[in-house]
């Protein structure tokens, strides 16, 4: 499957917080940071983000660009 130096990475985070401390969105304030990893494109769960997309964009995923 893969050859030379290909390589594949993958994996999960999975936690236990308590309800207390959960992340929900209302504590973020001007000045917190979001870090975010490049990535080859898109992978497993962000396809459903993609077809969302296409779906709200109102894109022919059909239609090449010399076709716009």
């Amino acid at each position: 499957m893969y050859h030379g130096e290909d390589y594949d990475v993958a994996g999960f985070c999975v936690g236990v917080v308590e309800k207390s401390e959960i992340i929900d969105g209302s504590k973020v304030a001007d000045g917190d940071v979001l870090v975010a990893l490049a990535s080859s494109g898109p992978h497993s769960n962000g396809y459903s983000l993609v077809r969302k997309i296409i779906e709200v964009s109102g894109v022919d995923p059909q239609t090449t660009d010399s076709q716009r």
